[in-house]
Order: structure tokens, then sequence, then C-alpha cells
């Protein structure tokens, strides 16, 4: 039986621009693709010589993977053939299936990651989830996890780390349990009927006069510093996720008849937004739209730029981000525009900066008594 090899880049959709290089073992005119965990930009992939382009930056590292994922399918394919078993696609599939005969948790973790095309960063998390149940008593074995198991997990959790964080590990466990329960595994998800609550807003943010602190001290920051200063008050003004803002050369710019807007494909959910710019924005577009910098960069900058402008509160990437959401509401802007303006997929997130806005409101009026 004839079986062939080769690296393939698969988008989750025809249209995604990025995609997981996979080896596709072929057999029978069937396909089973393995997983390489490579995320890759598909402007980078040249699907004929079946290679990452040198135009990429991490090119060799990526190729030298791709054929290491490459030599270990083709070994388990020979082997198998070694050993006088048939080679058709029903044996194949069995041989490259992730077993969870030994009822592993782990076992259960790792299949979830190889077959629901999860990128880097998702089976790093998921990882991490697996650790954090581990070393918090949760049993090894899948079918003896019980919910007194999650909820007691759940309260350790949130006596080591903030609630987000929390949050994030016991919805990542729910994930792969359900994955368990699709594929047969076990019969019930024991997070069934275990609520976890929602993530909390950061009730952190810069007031108008705060962000007149940072112009005001702009002559005397150096090189170094203005432009990133310049750049976060253009995403305090335009609500911008930082990995947005460093991709401001390949957004549009609209003429409309009321001003001009930023038209572009938020990074983060791929949904297309529309955002109108404010004056102060605008001014500032010119000066940011070819600046790009590392979130570490960038923060440590913000960092310094708090200093020499006298703010209590550090300054962070994201802080500019919770400044426009709540400058925003204050001024009378509906929840439901801005739950658009920062392309949050459930409004109840932007809801959270409407219940900030109530908490202002007596902090403001507090001032009487002063």
């Amino acid at each position: 039986m004839r079986v062939t090899f080769h690296p393939y880049c698969r988008p989750k959709k025809p249209t995604d621009k990025h995609g997981t290089i996979y080896i596709r073992v072929t057999c029978q005119r069937k396909h089973i693709y393995q997983n390489t965990f490579i995320y890759l930009d598909r402007r980078f992939w040249n699907q004929k010589q079946q290679i990452v382009l040198p135009s990429c930056p991490e090119a060799d590292g990526y190729n030298d993977l791709i054929a290491m994922e490459l030599a270990k399918v083709r070994r388990a394919v020979i082997d198998h053939r070694l050993k006088g078993k048939p080679v058709s696609f029903a044996d194949l599939q069995k041989l490259f299936t992730v077993g969870v005969e030994s009822s592993e948790l782990k076992a259960l973790v790792e299949m979830y990651n190889k077959e629901s095309n999860v990128s880097i960063t998702r089976k790093r998390h998921m990882n991490t989830a697996l650790r954090h149940a581990i070393n918090n008593g949760v049993p090894a074995v899948i079918q003896q996890i019980k919910p007194s198991h999650i909820r007691e997990l759940k309260i350790k959790l949130s006596k080591s780390m903030m609630k987000n964080t929390m949050l994030s590990v016991m919805k990542r466990l729910k994930s792969i349990f359900n994955f368990g329960v699709q594929n047969g595994i076990i019969e019930k998800n024991p997070m069934d009927g275990i609520t976890l609550g929602d993530f909390e807003t950061k009730h952190h943010y810069l007031t108008e006069k705060e962000l007149e602190k940072i112009k005001m001290v702009f002559p005397d920051l150096s090189k170094e510093i203005q432009p990133v200063a310049k750049m976060f008050l253009f995403c305090c003004f335009t609500g911008l996720r930082f990995g947005d803002a460093m991709k401001l050369r390949h957004f549009k710019v609209v003429e409309t008849d009321q001003g001009r807007a930023l038209h572009f494909k938020a990074g983060k959910t791929g949904k297309e937004q529309f955002i109108p710019l404010l004056p102060e924005a605008n001014t500032l577009l010119q000066e940011v739209v070819k600046l790009k910098y590392s979130n570490q960069y960038y923060n440590r900058c913000l960092k310094e730029l708090g200093k020499l402008s006298g703010i209590d509160q550090p300054l962070t990437s994201h802080l500019a981000r919770h400044t426009f959401a709540t400058i925003g509401i204050n001024k009378g802007i509906k929840v439901e525009i801005m739950q658009e303006l920062l392309g949050h997929s459930d409004i109840k997130t932007t809801q959270g900066y409407a219940k900030l806005f109530n908490k202002t409101k007596w902090e403001e009026m507090g001032k009487w008594d002063k």
C-alpha cells in the first residue's frame, strides 16, 4: 500500500490569512494530518516547495522543525511495516491517533491539542491548565475526577492567583472535558453545574487631567520616549489594542462626511472594525502610523513616561484601552456603541466599564464633603 508524506499549510477557513503546518499522510486517497503546532502567516508558505520562505524571520527554525516532524512520521510508518503489520488508511489512523487507553487526563489534553488544530500559544495554555489541575489534587485518571475535585481546585486557585487568571484556567479545563465527552472518553463533564463566574474589568484608567499631564511633558521627553508617548495617547483616543496599534500601516483611513475613520480587521477577534478618529487621534495618526515596538519595550518606556508625567498608577499598553472606554462612557457614549468601538464580542465585557462609571459618579460626588 503506497503512503506519501507532505508538509501542508492548513487554515481553519479558506479565507484565513494564517494556517497551521501539518504533515499530511496520504493512503488510499485519504488524508491524515499530523500537527506540527507551527502557526504561520500563509504568505510565508510555499506549498510547491513545501517550505517556509526565507522572508519569514523564523524560517530556518520552522523548516528544521518541519523536517524533524516529517522524519518522525515516516519512521513510524517504516517501523509499522517492519513489524509485519498491514498498512491501510484505517491502520494509519490507529497508528497516529493519540491513545487514551490509560484514561489519563494528560493523554486527553494531548489529544485535544492534536485534534483541535490549536495554535502553539493555545497548546501552552492548555498544558498550563493541566499542570495547575494535577498540582492541586485533581486525579490524573479522568474517570476518577468528580465535581468535588473541581470545586476544591477553584478554591485553591482563587487563593493563589487573580480572579481572571483563575477563570481562564478553569474554562480551559472545561473545554478539555467537553472534548472528552464529545469523543466518548467520559460520559459527563465533571464541571457541569459548577458556576465559574464572569471575567472582571480592571478598574484602572487615566482621567482627562492625567492625559493633559502627558501632553505637558512632551517637550522634555527623550527621543526614545516621545514617540511611545504619542502612540499611547493615540490608543487612549481610539481604544486600540496594542497588537492592532502595531499594525497601523496596514489600516485604511476612510474619509466620510462626518470626518476620518480607521477601518481594519482586529487581530484578536478577526472582526472588521470602524473607528471614527477624534481630533486628537487624527493629529497623532501621521506621527505614529509607522511605529512598531515589542510589548516589553513599549511597557518599559511607558513606565518611565508615568514617572516623568507624575502619574501615580503604572502605565501599560492596555491601560489606554481602559481609558478610552471609561472616559467615553462618562461622556455619554452608549454601551452598545462602545461595544462596537472596542470590538467586544460579549457586551458583558463592555458593561464592566459602565459599572466603573457608576463608581466614578460616587467618587466625584464625594468631593462635596471635602
